[in-house]
């Protein structure tokens, strides 16, 4: 998975050749997207997908609620493009 932070706001997130596009906002320690759109279509649920995220070195770790609503952790590396 990638996922670009543009400094407009918007973002793309690709999984598997396939994109999420989206806003994003940062509050604090929490990273929300909105109008998250798959391949152009809207999402059925237009409430905020938000994840906490913490940042060590170039290390990344997002947890948020899972399809099952219990949290879940990813982690991940931070490189430049």
């Amino acid at each position: 998975m990638t996922m670009l932070l543009n400094a407009d706001g918007t973002s793309q997130t690709s999984v598997a050749g396939l994109t999420l596009t989206a806003r994003w906002q940062a509050t604090g320690d929490q990273l929300c997207q909105t109008d998250v759109r798959f391949m152009g279509m809207p999402s059925d649920d237009p409430s905020p997908q938000c994840v906490r995220v913490a940042v060590s070195g170039d290390r990344i770790t997002m947890t948020g609620p899972g399809s099952d609503g219990d949290p879940e952790t990813m982690t991940g590396t931070i490189t430049p493009l």
